[in-house]
């Protein structure tokens, strides 16, 4: 059983770092543009998202824990829209060692039972088309594609 354990502030430096550089690897390769652009943009957009990092309003940010694992298995961040009802998975991040073993399942099943305590009623996110795994996960779990950004490269 995986539980979302409230991430320690001492924890949120070294989260910040690793979700900038995955999403940086991300808007490398979807986006072609070089790594260092990429990490210039990923960082320009986490600090407008979290202008206060770790105290930044309505954004909560977990560890994920695993029963019979040593070590926490996972991240996850999430903000939430009380007036709309409504949250953003910000990120999702399990890692390397635990991949496929569905705890990404479990980790969307615990946060979507902690937001419906909340009251919310939708939950939407991002992700890269690139991610074929993550696409199928959340699929899978009954989230629809509401929305597509396309793009066209002119060489």
């Amino acid at each position: 059983m995986l539980r979302l354990q409230p991430m320690p502030h001492s924890d949120f430096e070294e989260f910040r770092s690793l979700s900038v550089q995955n999403y940086a690897r991300a808007l490398s390769r979807n986006l072609r543009i070089n790594y260092r652009r990429a990490g210039q943009m990923a960082v320009e957009e986490m600090k407008g998202i979290l202008p206060r990092g770790f105290f930044s309003d309505d954004h909560y940010f977990y560890n994920l824990l695993a029963d019979g694992e040593a070590h926490e298995v996972g991240k996850l961040w999430f903000y939430i829209n009380r007036k709309l009802k409504s949250a953003f998975l910000y990120d999702l991040m399990i890692f390397e060692a635990f991949q496929r073993k569905g705890y990404g399942k479990e980790a969307l099943q615990a946060m979507e039972k902690e937001l419906k305590e909340k009251g919310i009623t939708v939950i939407r996110l991002n992700v890269f088309n690139d991610n074929r795994i993550a696409r199928k996960l959340y699929q899978a779990q009954g989230y629809d594609n509401c929305n597509q950004i396309l793009q066209k490269f002119l060489d």
